[in-house]
């Protein structure tokens, strides 16, 4: 159920930081990392650096947080 909620989450704000996830979920970064962990297998998210944001959005952030953005086309997972 949370990875649904998280899901949506992401989707409708499209860019959120580690933190903001942490905390509105009230989850470890370990448990959110699990969970983020299996949005990228999907193909639903992308993790970026602080020093990889595109800095066009409207908020101001710290350059070193980790921010995770929301793809719109998914990526099918590689089979190893």
């Amino acid at each position: 159920m949370i990875l649904l909620q998280l899901k949506q989450y992401i989707r409708d704000k499209e860019k959120v930081t580690f933190s903001d996830v942490c905390n509105k979920f009230d989850v470890s970064p370990d448990t959110a990392n699990a969970l983020i962990d299996r949005l990228e297998q999907q193909g639903h998210v992308q993790r970026l650096s602080g020093q990889q944001c595109d800095s066009q959005c409207s908020s101001t952030c710290s350059k070193n947080e980790d921010w995770l953005q929301w793809l719109n086309h998914r990526y099918p997972p590689l089979k190893l």
